[in-house]
């Protein structure tokens, strides 16, 4: 069964110049996270994929509310590797 993400989807072929920008990351992380108050302790609803961005005062987060998108995400990632690096050895899981 296919993962249909809620939302649109632009897939860029390369770069374009003057609109692209890098950004060194220090540092990634992956929470479960709850909308909730820390002391309720609730079960996690929400994934957050979160950057720390060198010289940027604050954390770049993206916020996954549902599987399908974070299932799209992964699909996608996963594709790429396989693009770009076609002789990597596969990840637990992958077909």
């Amino acid at each position: 069964m296919p993962i249909n993400p809620k939302g649109s989807v632009e897939r860029h072929v390369g770069y374009k110049p003057g609109l692209s920008y890098f950004l060194e990351i220090q540092q990634t992380e992956i929470a479960a996270w709850s909308p909730g108050k820390p002391e309720e302790k609730l079960p996690a609803t929400q994934v957050h994929f979160i950057q720390t961005v060198k010289d940027f005062p604050a954390k770049l987060v993206v916020r996954f509310k549902g599987p399908d998108t974070l299932g799209f995400l992964i699909e996608e990632l996963i594709k790429y590797r396989r693009d770009v690096w076609p002789d990597s050895e596969k990840v637990t899981g992958e077909k």
